[in-house]
């Protein structure tokens, strides 16, 4: 999905995929170039009709791996990745300041999903409860003396207290 948005005093382009794909953007002779890593199927038709002050034109190109744009004016790029989406910031010549940020809601969505992965992440480390292993006990009687054998694991602490008839 791509938006384009001009309302901030510069352009902004949002390509929104189904999955994280890694982009490269370079800007050379009046001609920006935003590079996938895999194919993308987006329409580029809006690019230059939401922004005709910094776009002539626009195409992708056939294999899919790159969306090529002819600017139209001066600019400098800003390239942001946020998890599965990629802010393309085209700044006209004259911009003062810092580029722009992301948007709130983008940022909360961001860490909305960090805590979750670190949530699994912190269940996946957490050994399950083992149940307390069984014990054999073997029990001898004789006439005088009743005798009660436990085979406990290696590296358990025994103390007995005996009180009265009980052990």
């Amino acid at each position: 999905e791509l938006s384009v948005s001009t309302s901030a005093g510069f352009a902004r382009f949002v390509f929104h995929f189904t999955e994280d794909i890694d982009a490269e953007v370079n800007m050379n002779n009046g001609i920006l170039v935003i590079a996938f890593k895999k194919p993308v199927e987006v329409s580029v038709d809006r690019i230059a009709v939401g922004a005709p002050d910094y776009v002539n034109v626009a195409r992708r190109d056939p294999d899919g791996m790159a969306v090529r744009l002819a600017l139209g004016r001066k600019v400098t790029a800003n390239s942001m990745m946020a998890g599965d989406r990629l802010f393309v910031d085209l700044l006209p010549e004259g911009w003062v300041g810092l580029p722009p940020g992301l948007p709130q809601e983008v940022i909360d969505e961001l860490a909305h999903r960090a805590r979750a992965a670190e949530r699994l992440e912190r269940q996946r480390l957490q050994p399950e409860p083992q149940p307390p292993p069984l014990i054999r006990v073997r029990v001898g009687t004789q006439p005088t003396f009743t005798r009660y054998v436990f085979g406990l694991p290696q590296a358990t602490a025994v103390t007995t207290d005996r009180a009265k008839d009980k052990l």
